[in-house]
């Protein structure tokens, strides 16, 4: 595709890429994941879509360099994380450390451990709807219909509601001994 043709696509693909990555991560790396999957697409030299069809490959592919790139800023994320941690465990006293950032964090990290207990297809569809996707976007994101979509995403609220009762089960079992 031309650079033409491949500025008609940025313009529609390119935010569609930031909103996806901005469900897993912060605004600045989405901004970054969202361009860096642009730029891929630019260097594989693709046909320009030309039908409906071709645009929804087109599409998906993107999603699908999205996810990759996300997935390995979420990595990275950790890490740094990881890193800032030890850190301050070495140089900051321990009445320096704000309450409130750490509860934060930790009730972050609780949820992603959750969802990574989840199935790859529930886990996505999961956090689509999390960040404020619909039923098309999650269904072209996902690579499937509309109503395949709507049907991924409610047996995946239904495993996630049956994963976290038996998890409250479970904590209220040890509780109880």
């Amino acid at each position: 595709m031309d650079e033409t043709e491949f500025r008609a696509v940025f313009l529609v693909v390119h935010p569609l890429m930031r909103r996806y990555a901005s469900g897993y991560v912060d605004p600045e790396t989405a901004a970054e994941v969202a361009i860096d999957t642009m730029q891929s697409l630019w260097q594989k030299a693709l046909p320009a879509p030309v039908d409906e069809q071709e645009h929804k490959q087109v599409l998906g592919l993107c999603y699908r360099i999205c996810e990759g790139l996300t997935r390995n800023a979420m990595r990275k994320q950790g890490r740094c994380r990881s890193l800032e941690q030890r850190v301050a465990e070495h140089t900051t006293p321990e009445s320096m450390v704000s309450p409130d950032i750490s509860d934060a964090i930790a009730a972050r990290e609780r949820m992603e451990a959750f969802l990574q207990q989840l199935p790859k297809t529930d886990r996505e569809v999961l956090v689509l709807m999390l960040a404020g996707y619909d039923i098309s976007e999650i269904a072209s994101a996902s690579g499937c219909t509309p109503p395949a979509a709507k049907m991924r995403l409610k047996r995946a609220k239904e495993h996630a509601k049956s994963k976290a009762d038996s998890s409250e089960e479970e904590a209220s079992d040890g509780k109880e001994k």
